[in-house]
């Protein structure tokens, strides 16, 4: 508890709001210098959670994307028709 004779704890009684604002009423140019700070360190640190998590997902997408496709391609061909190709096809020149 605070001394009544602190001079801290009679401006803190005195100010209707005894914790500092970012409105700048009481603060000196430290204290919102280190608030700002304190916010610009939250702010990088929910971004990088956020984006730690989009490169988390997006890699695991990566490599569920390659595994289907190495499954796929791991798989016999089931195609009982022949497939066209230019190479099978003979052009004609000329008039028919």
């Amino acid at each position: 508890m605070l001394d009544a004779s602190d001079p801290d704890a009679a401006a803190a009684s005195a100010s209707a709001t005894p914790f500092p604002t970012l409105m700048g009423d009481g603060v000196g140019d430290a204290d919102m210098m280190r608030m700002s700070m304190a916010a610009n360190e939250w702010m990088a640190f929910a971004m990088v959670t956020v984006g730690s998590f989009l490169l988390i997902g997006s890699c695991l997408a990566y490599w569920r994307a390659v595994r289907s496709v190495l499954f796929l391609s791991s798989l016999p061909s089931r195609c009982t028709t022949p497939v066209l190709t230019l190479s099978s096809v003979q052009v004609r020149s000329g008039d028919p």
